[in-house]
């Protein structure tokens, strides 16, 4: 349910505007450049535009925000049951965990577009599942082995792994 107020929120009100979704992608592009800029690569930052000389670059549109898996994250930890101080705690570091590994899935494509560009469109396709679904599933597998919460249909605690 939450996702689907999400999904409406993002697509009808944040997307439309455009100065949310602009400032998110402006920062993951000034982020992703800071971390190539601590590489040997001389990286060109125009924009919303992150490159590296020599080669086409990455531009950051609202595809890249991450706003998408951050709902999907939030709607996985609402949707379980649990005490809401944790719950507010693991809200926050995960949607910065999803934020820091977006920035480094951005850092790697920049470097993928100059070092192996025919497999640049393989490793954008891919990055998403290899990088962010693990992350939100086993964030949400912890949250849920945290909470040591009753089995509703027998009444018994369940088992902490």
């Amino acid at each position: 349910c939450f996702y689907g107020i999400w999904l409406i929120l993002f697509e009808y009100m944040l997307l439309p505007d455009g100065l949310f979704i602009s400032n998110i992608c402006s920062f993951l592009a000034s982020a992703t450049y800071l971390i190539l800029a601590l590489t040997s690569f001389d990286v060109i930052n125009i924009g919303n535009i992150v490159a590296i000389s020599g080669s086409y670059g990455v531009e950051v549109i609202h595809a890249c925000s991450g706003l998408d898996l951050i709902g999907l994250y939030i709607s996985y930890i609402i949707s379980y049951p649990g005490e809401n101080k944790i719950r507010g705690i693991f809200l926050i570091s995960g949607i910065i965990a999803i934020s820091v590994f977006n920035i480094f899935r951005l850092s790697l494509l920049v470097i993928s577009d100059h070092i192996l560009p025919l497999y640049w469109n393989d490793i954008h396709s891919y990055s998403t599942y290899i990088i962010f679904y693990p992350l939100i599933f086993g964030l949400w597998y912890f949250w849920t082995k945290i909470n040591d919460q009753q089995n509703i249909f027998s009444g018994k605690k369940l088992s902490v792994v």
